[in-house]
C-alpha cells in the first residue's frame, strides 16, 4: 500500500494536469456503466491487482415486477461482461439501514421506482473516486468508493444527511467465502472469521467485537481453502473487511453455514461510517498474512483520506493565476482570449467558495459540497478548454469501428504541420454485447482532445455519463466528427441518446437507412482544401439518407444530396458524414477514400474545425 497521505496541496490546475498524466500510467480506470433502464448501475475500478465492479441492481421478473434490489460486488472485471466469482456477495454485499429499514426497500424507493438518484465518477488515475447518491424519506445518503493505484483494497464511506429523527444508522455486509455451499458446491464448508485476537467459528454470533483491537476481519472457510481446490467446485476465495472504529457503537459478526454477515452500528448522532473491502484469491494462510500486513495502512487511509474530490481538497489560487497568465500569452484569436480572461476572473469566485467550505470543516453538508463542486466543475471545464487552445500540438481521439481504416485518419497526421497524437479505442460487437475498449470517463481526460472522431460505431455503447460528457465537451468548445458505416445512424441506437440533440442530421428510425447513388461528391466549402483541386470523379455509392437539421451547413454534396454537414453547438462544432465506404466506384469514378489527397483533406478539415 501507499504510505504517503494523499492530500498534498496542489492547485486546481495542477491537479487537472496531474490526473491527465496519471490516467495513462500505472493507474486505475474508473468506468461507469449501465442505467436504470437496464436494471444495473455499475462502477468498475479497472487496472489494479484486483479490480472491482460495484453494481447497484434490480432483478425484474417476466411480469415486470421487481423481485430483488441490492448493491453487489464483483471482480475481476473483463471487458465489462465477464466476471470471476467473488467472496463478497455479488448480489447484495452491502446494506445501509436507517431507523432499521434498508434504503433499498424504503417506501419512497419502491413507489417511485427510483433506482438511484445519481452515480458519478470524480477521479481516475493514481487515485480513483466514485459515488452513488440516494434521496430517501429519512435522509440523503451518499455512498463513495475509493481506490489507490498499487493497492488492492476498496475503501468506502457512507454519509447521511438526516431529513427526520435518526434513531439508528448501520451498515451490514455479506460474504460467501470459499464457495456457495447450498446447491452450488459438491460439499459443505466450515465458515470461520479471524480477528487480531480470536477465531470465531461457524454458528457463533459475536455482537460486540473489541473496537480498539479487532478492527479487521478475515472471512474464510476452513474446508474450502483455495489452496485445496475441490473437483466440480468454483472457489470464490476469501473476504477481508476493515472498519474505522471512530463513531461506531458496536461491531458484530455471524458466520453461518452459508453466508457470513458482519455489521457496524453508528453511535447516536454520528452520520458517517467508513470501511474497506479486500478480495483474497489465495490460500487461507496467505490471506491471513495479507490482512495482518495491510491492516495498519488501511486504518491510516480510512482515518486520513477525506473521501472528498481532490479538486475541493487541493487548490492554490496563486499557482492557478500563474498558469492562466502563461496560457493567455500563448492563446491566439479574439474570442479565445476573451474566454481565457473570463476564466481568470472566475478563479477568485471559485476560491471564495472553496475557502468558505474549508472553514466550515466537518459541519459541511452533502449539499454544501455539491455547491462547491458545481463551481469548480464549471471553472475546470473552462480552464481545460483554454489550455487546449493554447497548445500548439493536436491531440485526437479516434473511436474505431469496423471501417475506420478506410478514412485514413492516421495518414492525415503528416499533413497537419504540427505535432499530432491520435489515441482511441476499438468498437466490438459480439454475442456478449457491444463494447468500446477505451473512452474517457472524466472531464480531465476528455477535454485534452482537440477533436473526437467517431468511425462507424454504435455510440449507444457509451454509458449515459460518457454521452453526457461528450455533449458537454462539444458545448464547451470541442469538436465531434461522425462518419457513416454499418453501425452508424439507422443501425445504431444514437436516436435514443443525448447526441441526437446535437447532430446536424435528423435521425429517423429505419434499418440502416442506406441508399445507392451514382452521383459525384462536390466540395461546397472549397476553402478547406486550400490550394489543392477537388477531383470531379470522387464517388461514394452507398450513403445514409439523412436530412440536414436546423442550422446545418453543407460541406460536401453527393449527387446534390447533403453528404457531410456541420453545425455549431454551444462553443463547439459537430460534423456528420452520411457517407460509407461500402461498394465500388463505376468505371471512370474513384472511391473517395482512394483519392491520394484524401488524408490531406482530412487534415485540413480538422485544422479548420479546431482552428489550429
Amino acid at each position: 500500500m501507499e504510505s504517503e497521505k494523499y492530500s498534498a496541496p496542489v492547485s486546481i490546475v495542477s491537479f487537472l494536469l496531474i490526473s491527465i498524466i496519471a490516467s495513462y500510467s500505472s493507474a486505475i480506470d474508473v468506468i461507469p456503466g449501465g442505467s436504470e433502464k437496464t436494471g444495473e448501475c455499475r462502477i468498475a475500478f479497472k487496472g489494479e491487482a484486483f479490480p472491482y465492479v460495484v453494481r447497484l441492481f434490480e432483478v425484474i421478473d417476466d411480469k415486470r415486477i421487481v423481485t430483488w434490489r441490492g448493491l453487489g460486488l464483483r471482480g475481476p472485471w473483463y471487458e465489462g461482461v465477464r466476471y470471476y466469482y467473488s467472496a463478497w456477495h455479488q448480489n447484495g454485499f452491502m446494506d445501509i439501514k436507517i431507523n432499521n429499514k434498508s434504503i433499498f426497500q424504503e417506501k419512497a424507493y419502491r413507489e417511485n421506482n427510483k433506482f438511484v438518484d445519481s452515480w458519478e465518477v470524480f477521479e481516475s488515475g493514481k487515485r480513483a473516486l466514485a459515488e452513488y447518491m440516494f434521496e430517501r424519506d429519512t435522509a440523503t445518503v451518499r455512498l463513495r468508493f475509493l481506490m489507490r493505484a498499487g493497492c488492492r483494497v476498496l475503501f468506502a464511506e457512507v454519509k447521511i444527511e438526516p431529513k427526520t429523527t435518526i434513531d439508528d444508522f448501520s451498515v451490514s455486509v455479506v460474504s460467501y467465502p470459499g464457495a456457495y455451499t447450498k446447491g452450488m458446491s459438491p460439499r459443505d464448508g466450515d465458515r470461520r472469521v479471524k480477528t487480531a485476537l480470536r477465531e470465531i467459528k461457524q454458528g457463533e454470533r459475536v455482537e460486540k467485537l473489541d473496537l480498539d483491537r479487532e478492527n479487521w476481519l478475515l472471512i474464510y472457510d476452513e474446508l474450502l481453502d483455495p489452496a485445496k481446490p475441490f473437483p466440480g467446485g468454483v472457489n470464490n476465495g476469501n473476504a477481508g473487511f476493515y472498519i474505522l472504529s471512530e463513531g461506531i457503537e458496536t461491531f458484530g459478526v455471524h458466520p453461518t453455514d452459508y453466508p457470513v454477515s458482519a455489521w457496524v452500528k453508528a453511535k447516536p448522532g454520528v452520520t458517517r461510517l467508513r470501511m474497506a473491502f479486500n478480495e483474497l484469491h489465495m490460500s487461507n494462510a496467505e490471506s491471513l498474512k495479507v490482512m495482518r500486513e495491510t491492516a495498519e495502512e488501511a486504518q491510516k487511509i480510512l482515518k486520513e483520506d477525506t473521501f472528498c474530490p481532490a479538486l475541493v481538497d487541493n487548490s492554490n489560487a496563486e499557482t492557478d493565476k500563474k498558469q492562466i497568465k502563461g496560457i493567455l500569452k500563448r492563446i491566439k484569436g479574439r474570442e479565445k482570449v476573451k474566454l481565457a480572461r473570463e476564466v481568470s476572473g472566475d478563479l477568485s469566485e471559485v476560491q471564495k467558495v472553496i475557502e468558505k467550505f474549508r472553514e466550515t470543516g466537518t459541519a459541511n453538508t452533502i449539499k454544501d459540497e455539491r455547491a462547491v463542486l458545481e463551481s469548480i466543475y464549471q471553472y475546470q471545464r473552462n480552464f481545460l478548454t483554454i489550455d487546449r487552445w493554447a497548445d500548439e500540438s493536436i491531440n485526437l481521439l479516434q473511436m474505431r469501428g469496423p471501417g475506420y481504416g478506410y478514412y485514413r485518419l492516421n495518414e492525415a497526421e503528416k499533413f497537419t504541420g504540427k505535432k499530432t497524437e491520435i489515441r482511441g479505442g476499438y468498437f466490438k460487437s459480439s454475442v456478449l454485447g457491444k463494447t468500446i475498449s477505451f473512452f474517457p470517463n472524466t472531464v480531465g481526460d476528455l477535454y485534452r482532445y482537440d477533436a473526437v472522431f467517431v468511425m462507424d460505431i454504435d455510440v449507444a455503447v457509451l454509458t449515459p455519463q460518457q454521452l453526457n460528457l461528450l455533449k458537454q465537451y462539444v458545448e464547451d468548445g470541442g469538436t465531434l466528427i461522425i462518419f457513416g458505416g454499418f453501425y452508424s445512424y439507422g443501425a445504431s441506437n444514437i436516436k435514443d441518446t443525448v447526441l441526437a440533440e446535437i447532430l446536424p442530421f435528423k435521425i429517423e428510425v429505419f434499418p440502416m437507412g442506406l441508399r445507392r447513388t451514382d452521383g459525384k461528391l462536390r466540395l461546397v466549402k472549397s476553402g478547406i482544401l486550400k490550394n489543392v483541386k477537388w477531383p470531379d470523379n470522387l464517388t461514394a455509392p452507398w450513403y445514409h439518407e439523412l436530412a440536414p437539421g436546423a442550422g446545418a451547413e453543407v460541406i460536401i454534396n453527393n449527387g446534390g444530396r447533403p453528404w457531410m454537414v456541420m453545425r455549431n453547438f454551444g462553443k463547439g462544432k459537430v460534423v456528420a458524414c452520411a457517407g460509407t465506404v461500402f461498394g465500388e466506384a463505376k468505371e471512370g469514378g474513384k472511391m473517395f477514400y482512394k483519392w491520394e489527397l484524401w488524408p490531406q483533406f482530412m487534415a485540413n478539415l480538422m485544422k479548420w474545425l479546431i482552428d489550429k
